[in-house]
């Protein structure tokens, strides 16, 4: 096993009958940030039933600013300083350093919501807090901001 946790290694981790529909291109990223992929395949476990598939997306791990090979040339972002993810159209940038200091179930929620902007077209903010809220129970959304859902005890 190496230090750096592979594109086909994160594909893998995607249950079978979803993975098709999931491209990902990552840096370099050690495998000490690998709650990060757990978070990102809870994401995909979470959307999944939820979503008819008619495309894929295409999830880059990485870090500001991000670069994609093209096969006609190279595409460039940076985001905005306060921005953690992305999701232009069926690419989605993942941050990995913004996110990492992040609670595990906040990390999910965060990457669900970029892939309920881009599998199911949802471009409202608002709205997309509210699906990603209900389809993962861990987290609640209020004030405009996620917190962990409390447990009573």
């Amino acid at each position: 096993m190496t230090d750096i946790i592979t594109d086909n290694e994160i594909e893998a981790g995607i249950l079978p009958q979803y993975r098709r529909f999931f491209q990902v291109t990552s840096a370099r990223i050690p495998r000490s940030m690998i709650g990060l992929i757990e978070a990102f395949w809870k994401a995909v476990t979470a959307i999944a039933p939820s979503v008819r598939f008619t495309r894929s997306v295409h999830v880059i791990f990485g870090t500001a600013p991000f670069s994609l090979v093209l096969g006609n040339g190279e595409l460039r972002y940076t985001p905005k300083v306060d921005v953690i993810n992305v999701c232009l159209e069926h690419i989605i940038f993942l941050d990995c350093n913004k996110m990492i200091g992040l609670h595990p179930d906040i990390q999910v929620a965060c990457i669900l919501e970029e892939l309920a902007h881009g599998l199911m077209s949802i471009f409202d903010e608002h709205l997309v807090s509210v699906v990603v809220a209900t389809l993962y129970p861990s987290i609640t959304w209020s004030d405009g901001k996620y917190s962990l859902t409390e447990v009573a005890s």
